[in-house]
């Protein structure tokens, strides 16, 4: 499960695991790459074996976070790589971070005129049907956290989107 994989790539790379944590980073590289292809790619699904799982509105933002700590340990050329003849980790990134911008077909979104990430009750991590929990409809301030981190990474990794400058959204949500 991707919630597994994500909850274990961080403390395996804090533990110098690295490349236990590198095998974790690709495989949900490769879930990624998936689900960004995919008619469901704004909509912030996480992808297991194959199937669509449940969709949600951090695991994206989770995901850039253990990338950007592996890459801390082994190196940046972990960006480069394409996992399974799939894109490169760093297209992947780029990739969450543009549906993030334009907005999820579920609403998930980043509010432009505050940097924040907006979510729908039932999709952040502490708020699922997975089983039923209390609703957090808003501005989830982990959420905009890791959005930061993201953005940070990114123009670290000088990406560019198109449409958006990534050093004023990030400006914006600090």
């Amino acid at each position: 499960d991707a919630d597994e994989n994500l909850a274990a790539a961080h403390p395996l790379s804090r533990a110098g695991h690295f490349a236990l944590a590198q095998r974790v980073v690709c495989r949900l590289t490769c879930q990624y790459v998936i689900v960004n292809d995919s008619p469901a790619a704004q909509t912030g699904v996480v992808v297991g074996d194959g199937e669509v799982g449940r969709e949600t509105s951090d695991a994206p933002l989770w995901f850039a976070l253990a990338s950007e700590e592996l890459a801390a340990a082994v190196g940046p050329s972990l960006y480069d790589l394409a996992f399974e003849g799939q894109r490169p980790l760093r297209e992947v990134l780029t990739s969450i971070a543009a549906n993030l911008l334009r907005g999820a077909e579920n609403g998930v979104h980043i509010d432009l005129s505050s940097g924040l990430v907006w979510s729908p009750s039932h999709y952040p991590w502490m708020d699922t049907n997975y089983p039923a929990g209390t609703p957090r409809e808003g501005y989830p301030i982990e959420l905009s956290v890791l959005w930061l981190r993201c953005l940070h990474q990114l123009t670290r990794l000088h990406v560019r989107i198109p449409g958006y400058d990534l050093e004023q959204q990030s400006e914006l949500t600090q």
